[in-house]
């Protein structure tokens, strides 16, 4: 680290300084991070909620998904962004195991058309 004297010689902070040298931090940090992540599955929940969905306590069974969409689908998009991560589909097992069927624009996120869509096909699928 510069010491303080040259610092304040050259006219720049410590903190922007540190920040421009850390590839950790900064804007630039979290969209890169999310690049080379992408295509790869991460629950966004934390151990609690993984647990008690686990345990079938925050399930939405193929029944209440038909009778209840919208509620259904308020419930599954936990951090209320409007969309369904695959990580908030864990939540219901009818909706994780056709989560890729359902995700048609392959961004791993169910939007309320795609999940309409997936109603659709479960209501096709009971009726039988």
């Amino acid at each position: 680290m510069a010491s303080s004297t040259a610092l304040a010689a050259s006219g720049t902070s410590g903190t922007s300084a540190e920040t421009e040298m850390d590839p950790g931090h900064g804007p630039d940090s979290r969209a890169a991070a999310s690049t080379a992540n992408r295509g790869q599955f991460r629950y966004d929940g934390g151990q609690q909620a993984a647990r008690a969905s686990m345990r079938g306590r925050l399930s939405v069974s193929k029944d209440q998904v038909v009778s209840a969409p919208d509620k259904s689908f308020a419930k599954l998009d936990r951090d209320g962004d409007g969309m369904i991560s695959a990580g908030e589909s864990t939540s219901s097992r009818p909706v994780l195991t056709q989560f890729d069927r359902a995700d048609q624009n392959g961004d791993r996120m169910l939007s309320a058309t795609e999940f309409d869509a997936l109603v659709a096909s479960f209501e096709e699928e009971m009726a039988e």
